[in-house]
């Protein structure tokens, strides 16, 4: 019989790597579920300490709000915030304005990077990017065993390239991606990486068949 073991997703505690909060009154939180009910956060043991340490220091400035707050493994912050806050000159984090469905520069320097085995990846906000680290990297060490070293690869959905630019291999690659600032990023991060890939801009099924047949 052929017996899959799962993977492993490591520790249950602080493996997240970003955290989105309502904060009321300075104090941050979630809607109950199914409801607008206010819940302070009593337990913040899913996420990385270092972003509960940012989002204990942010929330009172913010009063009232939503602020998200990813970290990467050299422990810059990328944070996003309901409306304009003060920032300390050697703050070293980078920080957004995101409302009304835009998206602003409000302070730091440009751009965000991740990591994942060893590479860096440009991340700008509302990308797509693996909460739990740590698993992406075991979830794209296995899913490498099945890559073909020739052909077509293609990946949907692609983000910016995290798992297609991960990849060993001389096969064509290609990504499509609906965000436009994903879609620029992937091809950044690939062309950093110096990784013959391509990404698109669009829509899966509309692109999907416009592209060389796929061996992946």
């Amino acid at each position: 019989r052929d017996v899959r073991v799962p993977l492993y997703a490591g520790a249950p505690e602080h493996y997240r790597n970003k955290g989105t909060f309502l904060v009321r009154g300075g104090v941050p939180g979630h809607f109950r579920t199914g409801t607008h009910d206010f819940l302070p956060m009593e337990d913040g043991s899913l996420y990385d300490e270092r972003i509960l340490e940012r989002v204990g220091r942010l929330a009172p400035v913010l009063g009232d709000g939503e602020l998200t707050v990813r970290v990467n493994a050299k422990g810059r912050a990328m944070i996003l915030v309901s409306r304009s806050i003060p920032v300390r000159e050697d703050d070293p984090d980078l920080y957004y304005v995101e409302a009304n469905g835009k998206t602003r520069h409000l302070f730091g320097e440009e751009p965000f990077m991740m990591e994942l085995l060893g590479r860096e990846l440009e991340l700008p906000p509302g990308s797509f990017f693996q909460v739990n680290t740590a698993m992406a990297e075991r979830l794209f060490r296995h899913a490498a065993k099945h890559i073909p070293t020739e052909g077509t690869v293609v990946e949907l959905y692609a983000g910016i390239g995290a798992i297609t630019l991960s990849m060993d291999t001389t096969a064509s690659l290609y990504g499509v991606e609906s965000h436009p600032g994903a879609v620029a990023a992937a091809n950044r991060n690939a062309e950093r990486l110096d990784k013959d890939a391509r990404f698109l801009l669009g829509k899966s099924d509309d692109l999907f068949r416009d592209l060389p047949a796929p061996d992946l």
